[in-house]
């Protein structure tokens, strides 16, 4: 589930502020970058949130996992790390000895049923050389508490829809498996060249978890059917139509992980950068995948950026503007890219002036006249800025899950429906949450809810959906 809105209140007087995440035509696309820190984590059996930077708002939250049986092994953000391999810090992870997994991932970030991940990856040796002969890492992506918890990744199997087994062996070679809902599938052979440790190789991963066949855009246009999956590697496609592994078909897919395990005596380990995720195909039926769609008022009007990662058959951007984010005029119209499979930034100014809070959005259209329409975002007037802030919401195992940052004390947490029905309180203190909370979310019916989190002094409001 995805959070849809987000509001400020500053000293008891509620501010809004709204992101405003639709079912639109927009597909949403995240770097996430490991940032320029060091530092390590081996604490056996126990979780970590803050060695690694945590996503950007709507785009999950990164999590730290070590088994019980680590005996060495952990997590290392490097800067310098390996030449050549990326900019900034990078994550080094070596696997756990026994079946206890070493796991790093990403969980909860705004949900699709299609969608597209990029990675830099190199295996090693704790020195990124070849040479370790045992150990087994896992990439999973799918939807549930495998990602969030420290289960045993090769053995909870129906929670991921791409599921690929990397396994370190003899002669610095290693051997590649996806799991297609039955049985793991060596695709070592498949793959036009070899597949060695000590390598850079980029993972390219094109998914479709619809019930109808989709398109996408990598330089070319591919056809990809209903529950299936491409694996492309530094540019080339060497698996196609792979069969999902055993979530089930057409739910929404918001998470990944990495875990390592059963490096006996050598502690596989894997480097990993540049990683880029989307809950969107790249050119796909979503004809423009969006970066991001942010606005700040500058005191000369409201300056709006947005960036998008790929353009299919884009005509134009018309700027919409609204006083209650209901009825919306037109502002300005921007000329799109055509065709683009590269990063590129817009930028416009509305110099009207407003008091209060203004909202935006795009309206996308393409050459045949189609268009889709983007996130809302909103602006106020008085830039009103606060340390406190409800960062993240999304529903887990039928509660509700929210990262807080800057509470203290005794800190109350409300649940009311969109009409102002109270449902619960839940009261935490600063020093038993570690950043997040969680409130069971018992009501007989879908739709928009409303999370209250107050330390008596200022209060943060999120509107989610269920």
């Amino acid at each position: 589930m995805q959070i849809n809105i987000y509001t400020k209140a500053k000293k008891a007087v509620l501010m809004i502020s709204l992101i405003l995440l639709t079912s639109s035509g927009f597909s949403q696309t995240w770097d996430y970058d490991f940032g320029t820190g060091t530092g390590q984590w081996i604490t056996a059996s126990g979780f970590n949130n803050s060695l690694l930077p945590q996503p950007a708002s709507g785009a999950g939250v990164s999590q730290l996992s070590i088994g019980a049986v680590a005996q060495g092994s952990g997590f290392y953000l490097e800067n310098p790390g390996l030449v050549s391999f990326g900019d900034g810090s990078e994550l080094k992870s070596t696997a756990s000895t026994g079946v206890a997994v070493n796991k790093f991932s990403i969980y909860g970030y705004n949900p699709s049923k299609l969608f597209y991940t990029k990675m830099s990856l190199l295996f090693g040796d704790q020195n990124g050389q070849s040479g370790p002969k045992s150990g087994t890492w896992y990439f999973y992506q799918g939807s549930g508490n495998l990602f969030s918890n420290m289960a045993n990744a090769s053995t909870t199997l129906d929670q991921s829809f791409v599921s690929l087994r990397f396994s370190f062996v003899t002669g610095g070679k290693l051997q590649m498996a996806y799991h297609n809902g039955n049985a793991w599938v060596d695709i070592t052979g498949s793959v036009p060249f070899p597949l060695e440790q000590g390598q850079i190789y980029t993972f390219e991963i094109f998914a479709n978890n619809t019930s109808a066949t989709n398109d996408y855009f990598n330089n070319d246009i591919y056809k990809i059917e209903s529950d299936m999956w491409d694996l492309w590697i530094n540019g080339t496609l060497v698996m196609k139509d792979l069969k999902s592994g055993g979530i089930l078909n057409n739910v929404n897919i918001d998470s990944w992980l990495f875990a390592g395990e059963q490096s006996t005596t050598n502690f596989a380990t894997i480097f990993i950068d540049n990683l880029r995720y989307s809950n969107g195909l790249p050119g796909s039926t979503l004809p423009v995948s969006l970066v991001s769609f942010t606005g700040r008022n500058t005191g000369k009007g409201v300056l709006l950026n947005w960036q998008t990662s790929t353009e299919v058959n884009n005509d134009f951007f018309t700027v919409e503007a609204s006083d209650n984010a209901f009825e919306f005029n037109d502002v300005a119209k921007i000329n799109g890219a055509g065709t683009s499979n590269q990063m590129i930034n817009y930028e416009f100014t509305d110099q009207g002036s407003f008091e209060g809070i203004k909202y935006y959005r795009l309206k996308q259209t393409d050459f045949d006249g189609k268009y889709t329409y983007s996130p809302i975002i909103s602006v106020n007037s008085k830039n009103i800025e606060s340390d406190k802030n409800i960062g993240n919401v999304y529903i887990r195992n039928g509660s509700v899950v929210a990262s807080v940052n800057g509470f203290s004390g005794t800190i109350s947490a409300d649940l009311y429906s969109v009409t102002g029905t109270h449902i619960c309180n839940v009261k935490f203190y600063s020093s038993e949450i570690n950043g997040e909370i969680s409130i069971p979310l018992e009501v007989n019916s879908s739709g928009v809810y409303l999370l209250s989190v107050s330390d008596g002094y200022d209060a943060e409001t999120a509107k989610f959906i269920y």
